[in-house]
């Protein structure tokens, strides 16, 4: 599954699922390269949004959901490449690819809400929590915009990011952003923007009125919390990766001990839910807070959320199972695939903020040229040039790409400039130069620095591309298997549609009553009677001081809120002196 999002953009950013691979549009090498490489804190403000929209995609996919359903499509491609033609082969093929299109079909408008509500309103308030890694790496990327006043004035990370987020949410792309999402439907059968918004904005809503917990107020906590919820769930990723007592019962029927991996999944999915609404406890919220507090990471054992009568899956065992697919990946050829493969199952930390091809040309003083010829008034410069850092590297020109990554496993890791000439990894830099100072000394990373990738993300881009294509043609051209997968995507989508629909029927309101399916799936503006004044306030507004907002105040007056809570959907209530938006 890939994860496309960008309203008015000609390019989409996007998250690959399998290899939980990034691409950021709207920059260009030849234009962006000091701010992006160069500079710190100086990424494209412009970018704030998709880099906050996908950030929280990667953070979901690292986690164990992610992990187990990257092993499972990349199951499927071991088991094509290396498994012995036939019926069992094709079958265990088919199961895996099946497997993974249920789960990432009915989790899509989660992880779309989640993603939006990181975007649109998650900010650091007063937990104990830390802040989140999409948070963090923002301000990482974007600190250097802010005024010098919180940049060197003794200002938190908290602050400083606060100002940083509201004024980009104010002034910049952010409220057309919102319109766009507004303009879709409630209930859609594609990607579910709106309905997972809805949800995840609603949803704390809920659970402050039912729990009474402080740190809910907490809009970045609330991010964790409800990542961690959804994509942290052991049960879940051990019933993904568990073909033992799990099977697709259509495929080649369950033996004895067995059940049907479809039902099961869709009947753990509609618990996960009705747990969150109904049976959460305030032990949870406390416990997640105190596991999240930690700057140095949490183990995922500390923020399970166990279903009643369930047992407790543990991570180690979790993590054994996982092993046990690189094991197996290990051995598929070429050596060089098996090798990529096993970096994507268990190089999941890294996040690429930028990825650019290029020409990389080595010369005989051991530097790298970088982008050679490509600037826009035509002159052959290189954009930029720095140190090899891999010994043994012959001179010559290829084409490669130079990335800014991240790794995730390191608190708040530092940002990396690495540079690739085909396969071979040229240099790895805390810091670069442009060419006008080529003889900084930089510092470097061993080439040997176990927190430095094997593989570029713009490669396992490519890697991932061909085995996708590879493996769906042979799947499309099987005799049983897209009968099967089709059935159980009917049913998948069936109860996506109900489900999700019974849970926005909690919080949504058409003149004082739950809509109907029918209005569910009509657009947004539609249902609200074009009333487009109420749905610009809320896409405006609907954001500050996390979504409550004093009747009276700078950013909404008596007439806007008048407005807003007179139009025939409810986009906001009213609780004490607050207005609560619902968007």
């Amino acid at each position: 599954m890939t994860l496309h999002y960008s309203p008015g953009s000609a390019a989409a950013s996007f998250v690959e699922l399998v290899g939980n691979a990034t691409v950021l549009s709207g920059t260009k090498l030849t234009t962006d390269a000091a701010n992006i490489f160069v500079h710190r804190g100086k990424f494209p403000i412009e970018c704030l949004p998709s880099a906050l929209h996908e950030s929280a995609h990667h953070y979901c996919f690292s986690m164990p959901v992610g992990h187990a359903l990257s092993a499972c499509f990349l199951e499927a491609v071991r088991s094509q490449l290396s498994d012995k033609p036939g019926d069992e082969r094709d079958d265990h093929l088919a199961e895996a690819l099946i497997r993974y299109d249920i789960v990432t079909t009915a989790l899509r408008p989660l992880a779309e809400g989640i993603a939006l509500y990181a975007e649109f309103d998650a900010s650091p308030g007063t937990s104990r929590a830390a802040i989140s890694p999409p948070l963090s790496d923002a301000f990482s990327l974007f600190g250097g915009s802010l005024p010098e006043s919180l940049r060197s004035g003794g200002e938190t990370m908290a602050n400083a990011l606060d100002f940083l987020l509201f004024q980009e949410r104010l002034n910049g792309a952010t409220p057309k952003r919102r319109e766009t999402v507004l303009s879709q439907a409630l209930v859609d059968d594609k990607d579910g923007y709106l309905t997972g918004y809805w949800l995840v904005k609603n949803w704390r809503l809920h659970l402050i009125d039912k729990l009474g917990s402080d740190a809910l107020f907490d809009t970045d906590f609330y991010l964790q919390f409800i990542a961690n919820y959804f994509y942290g769930d052991l049960d879940l990723a051990n019933l993904i990766v568990d073909f033992d007592h799990y099977r697709i019962r259509d495929l080649a029927g369950v033996d004895e001990g067995q059940q049907d991996f479809a039902n099961a999944f869709l009947l753990h999915f509609q618990k996960r839910l009705r747990h969150l609404v109904h049976d959460m406890q305030r032990e949870d919220i406390d416990r997640m807070e105190a596991a999240f507090a930690g700057t140095s990471g949490y183990a995922y054992d500390d923020v399970q959320v166990v279903l009643p009568g369930h047992a407790e899956v543990r991570f180690d065992d979790y993590a054994k199972v996982i092993q046990s697919f690189g094991r197996r990946f290990v051995e598929v050829q070429p050596a060089e695939l098996g090798a990529a493969m096993v970096h994507i199952l268990n190089g999941r930390r890294w996040i690429a903020y930028a990825s650019f091809e290029t020409n990389v040309r080595l010369n005989e003083h051991n530097r790298f040229l970088l982008g050679e010829g490509e600037h826009d008034w035509n002159r052959v410069l290189p954009v930029i040039a720095g140190p090899v850092l891999t010994p043994g590297l012959k001179q010559g020109e290829a084409r490669g790409v130079i990335e800014l990554i991240l790794d995730r496993n390191v608190g708040q890791g530092e940002l990396r400039r690495l540079v690739w000439r085909g396969s071979e990894r040229v240099s790895a830099l805390e810091d670069l130069a442009v060419l006008f100072d080529p003889a900084a000394h930089l510092p470097v990373q061993s080439p040997n620095d176990p927190s430095l990738p094997k593989f570029s993300s713009a490669s396992i881009r490519q890697i991932l591309k061909g085995l996708t294509e590879r493996i769906r043609a042979e799947f499309d051209d099987m005799t049983a298997a897209p009968i099967v997968a089709e059935h159980c995507m009917q049913q998948v989508m069936n109860i996506r549609s109900h489900v999700y629909g019974n849970h926005l029927a909690l919080f949504v309101r058409k003149e004082g009553s739950p809509p109907t399916d029918a209005q569910l799936r009509t657009s947004f503006p539609a249902l609200c009677e074009n009333n487009i004044a109420a749905l610009r306030i809320a896409a405006s507004t609907g954001f500050i001081k996390g979504g409550m907002l004093p009747t009276t105040s700078d950013f909404l007056s008596p007439h806007q809120a008048n407005a807003l809570l007179n139009c025939s959907v409810e986009l906001a209530f009213r609780r004490g002196p607050l207005i609560c938006f619902r968007v």
